[in-house]
C-alpha cells in the first residue's frame, strides 16, 4: 500500500493540517508520499527558479500518483492543486477500472477525503471518493484501521467486521472505508 497525500500547505494552518496528518500516517509507519516533504515547495523560490523546479516537481507528483494505491486528499481551503490531483487519480483508478476487468481488483485505488472545517464535496468529487474523513478524531481511527488491517491478515475489530471474510481483501477494505462515510449533505 502506498498513500499520496494531497493538500495545500501555502499558509500555517495548511501546513499544521498536512503535518498533523503526516504524523499520524508516520506514528502508523504508513508507507505515504507527500508533496510537501519532496522537496515540492515553490514559494521561497525566485521566478526563474520557480520555472525550472515546476517540471521537475509536477513529474515527480505524477510519478508519485501513478505509483500511489490510495490517494489521501485535504479538501480544506479548496486548492486547484489538490481538486486537479483528484481527477487524476481518479482517471488512472477508471483506467483499470474499465480497461481489463480481471486486473481491476489488484489494480483498485481508493480515493479518501479529508477535513478539518466540515466542508463538504461537489457532487463530482462525492461520486468519485471512497471516504470523507472528518477531523483529527477519525484520522487517528483511519490511519490505524489502514495499517492494522488493510493488508493484514488477522480479525477485523467487531464493530468493523460485520459477518465479512477476513481473506477476502476487497470486502475488508471495503468495511473499512464505510466507517468514513461522513459526507454531510448540508455543506455540499
Amino acid at each position: 500500500m502506498r498513500i499520496y497525500l494531497a493538500g495545500p500547505f501555502f499558509n500555517d494552518k495548511q501546513n499544521e493540517t498536512i503535518s498533523r496528518i503526516e504524523d499520524e500516517f508516520d506514528k502508523h509507519n504508513l508507507n505515504y508520499f507527500s508533496p510537501r516533504k519532496s522537496g515540492g515547495v515553490i514559494a521561497h523560490l525566485s521566478p526563474e527558479d520557480r520555472l525550472k523546479e515546476s517540471k521537475r516537481i509536477y513529474d515527480k507528483n505524477v510519478e508519485e500518483m501513478i505509483n500511489a494505491n490510495i490517494l489521501f486528499a485535504v479538501v480544506d481551503g479548496r486548492d486547484t492543486g489538490t481538486v486537479y490531483e483528484m481527477g487524476y487519480f481518479k482517471a488512472l483508478a477508471d483506467h483499470f477500472k474499465y480497461k481489463n476487468e480481471k486486473s481491476a481488483a489488484e489494480h483498485k485505488r481508493y480515493s479518501i477525503t479529508y477535513t478539518n472545517e466540515n466542508f463538504g464535496l461537489n457532487i463530482m468529487l462525492k461520486e468519485s471518493v471512497d471516504a470523507h474523513v472528518v477531523g483529527v478524531g477519525d484520522l487517528i481511527k483511519f490511519a490505524g484501521l489502514i495499517s492494522s488491517y488493510w493488508e493484514k491478515t488477522g480479525d477485523l475489530p467487531p464493530a468493523v467486521k460485520d459477518g465479512i471474510d477476513w481473506q477476502d481483501h476487497m470486502g475488508r477494505r471495503q468495511k473499512i472505508l464505510e466507517q468514513f462515510q461522513n459526507f454531510n449533505p448540508d455543506v455540499e
